[in-house]
């Protein structure tokens, strides 16, 4: 299977760099343009169009569907991560109404997170098995789906194997990440990021001398400047608009 993911357009929790992940806003005018202008760049052979219940996803792949004319299929263990009480805050609300959390760094907990919402590994847990029904439903197609940021990093990370730049790495509204020749990696039993120097509140620690700067986690919130070097175009820019294609490397 080919697999491209996609990252839905822009929403104004987006544009105020809000957690977003259970709460559902439509797209914003700029988020509709972002769909847009990635309908016009999509790669050629597309046989499925994949998409999360969320509305944000349903509308991008609206758009998309117009090129596509595919039908979305719905997953729904593909939604974004739910981060219970920070939903809707900025971080500086965050950690304003819920120290005690903030203080736990609790968005990069392995197996705990803010209250009422999802770990990373339910979540990972979660979309492992999105991918498991991805990969037996449509084992030798071309697949798009319509997903979401956190969504993606747990989609990339299962793909290489690798977590080590799972804090780091992102994938902006209106990218896609290209994964062909997709093979799912087994799922991980316990934390995979203590095997490459991150902590259990999700703090890397360096080797000597060395030094790792790690912006705070967030879940849709549409950060500049992500993992720049990986960004490819048609353009061949070092970093893109949206639009753009991103391969897993």
């Amino acid at each position: 299977m080919n697999l491209y993911v996609i990252r839905h357009g822009e929403t104004w929790a987006n544009a105020e760099h809000r957690y977003l992940g259970a709460l559902d806003p439509e797209l914003s005018e700029r988020g509709r343009e972002q769909a847009v202008l990635l309908s016009k760049k999509l790669p050629d052979g597309i046989e499925v169009l994949i998409v999360s219940p969320r509305l944000r996803a349903r509308q991008t792949a609206q758009i998309l569907k117009r090129v596509l004319n595919l039908e979305p299929v719905t997953i729904d263990s593909l939604r974004e991560r739910d981060v219970g009480v920070f939903e809707g805050l900025t971080q500086a609300e965050a950690k304003a109404m819920h120290p005690a959390l903030w203080a736990q760094n609790i968005t990069r907990q392995w197996a705990a997170g803010p209250d009422g919402g999802e770990s990373i590994a339910d979540v990972v847990m979660r979309v492992h098995q999105g991918l498991v029904q991805l990969t037996s439903l449509y084992p030798t197609q071309v697949v798009l789906l319509v997903a979401h940021g956190f969504v993606a990093k747990v989609i990339r990370a299962l793909a290489r194997g690798d977590f080590s730049d799972f804090y780091t790495w992102q994938l902006s509204n209106g990218e896609m990440l290209a994964l062909e020749d997709f093979q799912l990696k087994i799922l991980p039993a316990v934390s995979p990021f203590e095997t490459h120097g991150i902590t259990a509140t999700g703090d890397f620690q360096p080797p000597p001398g060395a030094a790792q700067a790690l912006r705070p986690a967030n879940i849709e919130e549409a950060l500049p400047g992500a993992s720049a070097y990986m960004f490819i175009s048609f353009a061949a820019m070092a970093f893109q608009p949206a639009g753009s294609w991103i391969m897993a490397k």
